[in-house]
């Protein structure tokens, strides 16, 4: 079996993982989430649940990711590295990250080198890294642009 055979199954998985998350339906089994679930009736280990987990709840948000992955034109550890770099930012973010992502996947890194990238992609981009607020107080003692900082 080829290894777009393999990716094309792991999406197919990703989408069951996907909707037995949603229904909730674990519970009825008597498991107490979807990571006991994988773990326990389909055998997998815990870093893999993990993994099958957040890009099942991150594939609503990463469109292109989708529809590659459903098509065979990206690999499943490619994927699962995209969804675990977007899962903390805000849905912006997110599409800037998919982007950014994707294009270094287009010019052949390798699923670790764009999941190192991912582990710092709120350094990278600009709103996720933004103050919530941008005017410091100056009653805090800050000091701001052409301000004279305080002194000794």
């Amino acid at each position: 079996m080829g290894s777009v055979s393999v990716d094309l199954r792991s999406a197919s998985t990703g989408e069951l993982v996907g909707r037995v998350d949603v229904s909730g339906e674990t519970r009825r089994w008597g498991l107490p989430s979807t990571q006991a679930w994988l773990r326990s009736r389909l055998g997998m280990r815990e870093t893999r649940a993990r993994e099958r987990i957040t890009l099942a709840r991150q594939r609503h948000r990463l469109p292109r990711v989708a529809t590659m992955l459903a098509a065979g034109e990206l690999s499943y550890g490619h994927a699962s590295t995209v969804a675990d770099a977007v899962a903390r930012l805000d849905d912006e973010d997110c599409a800037s990250a998919e982007k950014l992502l994707l294009d270094m996947v287009d010019q052949g890194f390798s699923a670790g080198k764009v999941a190192a990238f991912g582990r710092r992609i709120r350094d990278v981009i600009p709103s996720a890294t933004a103050p919530i607020n941008p005017t410091p107080s100056r009653s805090a003692g800050t000091s701001g642009p052409g301000s004279t900082p305080p002194g000794p």
